[in-house]
This record gives C-alpha cells, sequence and structure tokens, in this order.
C-alpha cells in the first residue's frame, strides 16, 4: 500500500500520531539513517492526494515534510512529544564531529490550503514565542517519560542554540518557510 492509502489508514487508527503513520522516523536520533527511505518516502509525499484528509492527517503531513528536510540536513530528531499530542511538533540537532551539539531547531508545522496560516493562542503564549517554547521545555523537564524529560533537560541546558522555525505545506505536499515567522 502506498503511502496515500496507509497514511490515511494509520492516521485514522492512530488518532492522528506522526510517529504511529510514519513508520520511516524509526531512525529517529540517527543522523542520515534510512536515506534510501527518506528520498522514497519524499516522492510518496508529493503524490498524496490532500484533499480527503483529516485535520489530524494533515499535521502528520506537515510534521512528516518538515522532518524530511531536516534529516537530509543531517539533523537528528528528538523525543518531544507530550500527551495529547501537545508542545512541540519536531525537535531537531545538529550535532558536531565530536558529538556536541551544533544548532538546535524547535519546528512547527502547519498545513494551508489556501496560502495562509497562523500559529494559535494558548494560555502559554503564542506558539514559538519564548514564553511558549519556555512552557513547554519545563512540561518536557517534568514530563513522566525518561526520553521527553531527559531531552527537555538537554534543550534547557542549550537555550541558547535554539532557534525556532514554520514550515508550511501546501496541499501538493510543497513546504514553504517564510510564509510564517517566529514571535520574538
Amino acid at each position: 500500500m502506498g503511502i496515500n492509502g496507509g497514511l490515511i489508514a494509520a492516521a485514522a487508527a492512530s488518532g492522528g500520531d506522526a510517529e504511529a503513520v510514519v513508520g520511516f522516523r524509526g531512525g529517529r536520533g540517527v543522523p542520515n539513517s534510512g536515506m534510501s527511505d527518506l528520498v522514497r518516502t519524499r516522492a510518496e509525499l508529493r503524490q498524496l492526494d490532500t484533499s480527503g484528509l483529516t485535520n489530524a492527517q494533515k499535521g502528520v503531513l506537515g510534521e512528516t515534510r518538515a522532518s524530511l528536510v531536516y534529516q537530509r540536513a543531517g539533523y537528528s530528531e528528538l523525543d518531544a512529544r507530550l500527551p495529547s499530542n501537545n508542545g512541540f511538533d519536531g525537535v531537531f540537532v545538529k550535532y558536531g564531529s565530536d558529538g556536541n551539539p551544533l544548532d538546535i531547531i524547535i519546528n512547527e508545522s502547519k498545513f494551508t490550503a489556501t496560502g495562509k496560516a497562523s500559529l494559535s493562542n494558548s494560555n502559554m503564549g503564542r506558539q514559538m514565542s519564548p514564553e511558549w517554547i519556555d512552557a513547554n521545555i519545563q512540561k518536557m523537564m517534568n514530563s513522566s517519560n525518561p526520553s521527553i524529560m531527559e531531552n527537555g533537560f538537554f534543550l534547557d541546558l542549550n537555550r541558547s542554540m535554539i532557534r525556532p522555525k514554520i514550515n508550511v505545506v501546501n496541499p501538493q505536499g510543497v513546504n514553504g518557510w517564510s510564509v510564517l515567522k517566529a514571535p520574538q
């Protein structure tokens, strides 16, 4: 089954959970792992018919497109998903040859059929604002999931390296990186 049918069926069964839907993300944490899978998945996503997708499935599509871009650029994805699919859509780290982080990107993904997208306001602040990022890092550090907690402490320790990025995906599966700017 191609990614179109597989994505729709898996997203429906998983409630839109990106990791359950997109199996190639199993290579998480290993830079450039499964490159042939990345290329294949990228090509399949370009052919995806988005007209019948739910909002949760469109969210998975945006997160998948961002993950592909960062993995191709040599970034590793950290486990950062909070309960109820809250928090960061993606956290990506590029490591130097010495194993130390060189760059950290916190990514928010949006899907738009109209070319317009917006960031949400929450009780923690506007998405991708410094306050919202800080609140989500704090939630990660308080998580009962050891991996998420460890990654929260990693982000807290390396806050000065964090760069917020936002990708906006259109119905053809094409990423736009300059459509929205992160709040200052």
